[in-house]
């Protein structure tokens, strides 16, 4: 099973195997994305916009600037500071421009009475080109196109987890945080979306066209492939979010909140998930040296970046037994998130499982949603 860049071995025996569970694309061709990207415009006045440089944005974006004369400007839009200079060693192109995207904010327009404040260079650019990456999301219900412009800027994320309706979540829900990101989308009309889907390290659907366009189409299809109706009573499972999405705890806790409607309580959950990169949020970081005072930001309707992920995972963590097998420090796993550490998934499946009951395989569970049947 996938960990990280790796391939992990799993024994369980036949008798204590419920089922493996993954997505299914069976009904979904591969789309020639080079060909879309060949169809894509760039002139002087456009700024392509990375919510986050990974494998597959840089695969996107490297497409765009081949498909373009050596001597063309590309001005490139970013949130984080340090991505510059790897965009630069990346790229070895004397013509990139590099712009911060999340610095200053003006006035935009305004959704259910609130004052919408978004970067300058929107205005400043006629053709905007954002890269992102779909998916499902526990506060929004999908990521992708209107969502991760939302999640660029703090203002905007923090008004969004203000208007949740509760602290369940919410992945593969149209809910009223989601519907809150489209209307922002609504007010970029000079805005288009690359939505990327990636699988197994490969790039394996493009969505192309206004970010809300891009969203609703993505939304569809993440929902046909990962959205898992549940016979069977689970009480023991094992996820693995594959795809390059266990590269921090924060994406890989997306697993978890997958799967909080298909399983049982008191369920043994086992989230193998490398995290290479670290707990991947400014939330977990407070978190994790004991300075995050979560009531007191609730309470004064504060918001730190990340801080539904924390709330939906000790929601969870309350009614279910967890174990992590991770490259996290053992002392972290136990005494700060509070659960079970083991070295190995088939260590795990031994000694933490319910061995009165089967036990049951989710393969690239970012992107697979489970459900009890009614």
């Amino acid at each position: 099973m996938p960990y990280g860049n790796l391939e992990v071995p799993l024994s369980i025996k036949s008798e204590r195997f419920g089922e493996s569970i993954d997505i299914n694309l069976e009904n979904h061709i591969e789309n020639d994305y080079k060909k879309q990207i060949s169809k894509i415009t760039i002139d002087d006045n456009t700024l392509i916009i990375l919510d986050k440089l990974n494998s597959s944005s840089k695969k996107i974006l490297q497409l765009l600037i081949n498909n373009n004369p050596k001597n063309k400007i590309f001005n490139i839009g970013i949130t984080n500071e340090k991505h510059r200079n790897e965009i630069k060693n990346t790229f070895n192109q004397s013509n990139i421009n590099v712009l911060i995207v999340n610095n200053e904010v003006e006035h935009f327009g305004t959704v259910d009475k609130y004052d919408v404040k978004l970067s300058p260079h929107f205005k400043k650019f006629n053709n905007n080109i954002l890269i992102s990456e779909i998916g499902f999301d526990p506060l929004f219900g999908f990521s992708g196109g209107s969502t991760n412009i939302v999640k660029m800027f703090k203002d905007l994320s923090k008004q969004a987890f203000l208007i949740r309706e509760d602290n369940i979540p919410k992945p593969g829900l149209d809910n009223n945080i989601n519907r809150f990101a489209e209307q922002i989308g609504e007010l970029l009309n000079n805005f288009s979306n690359i939505g990327i889907f990636e699988h197994e390290n490969s790039i394996k659907r493009l969505f192309t066209g206004t970010l809300n366009q891009t969203h609703s189409a993505a939304k569809e299809f993440l929902l046909d492939i990962g959205n898992k109706t549940i016979e069977h009573s689970i009480k023991n499972i094992i996820l693995s979010p594959g795809n390059n999405q266990d590269k921090t705890l924060s994406s890989s806790l997306n697993s978890l909140f997958n799967i909080l409607h298909g399983i049982e309580v008191n369920s043994k959950i086992i989230l193998v998930a490398q995290c290479e990169d670290g707990l991947g949020s400014r939330a977990w970081d407070l978190y994790a040296t004991g300075r995050l005072n979560i009531q007191k930001l609730i309470k004064t309707n504060n918001y730190v970046e990340g801080l539904e992920s924390i709330i939906y995972f000790e929601e969870i963590r309350k009614n279910n037994r967890i174990s992590i097998v991770s490259t996290l420090p053992n002392y972290y796993i136990k005494n700060i998130l509070k659960v079970d550490s083991r070295k190995t998934v088939t260590e795990a499946v031994n000694s933490f499982v319910d061995s009165q009951k089967k036990t049951y395989l989710l393969k690239n569970s970012n992107h697979i949603i489970i459900k009890k049947s009614v």
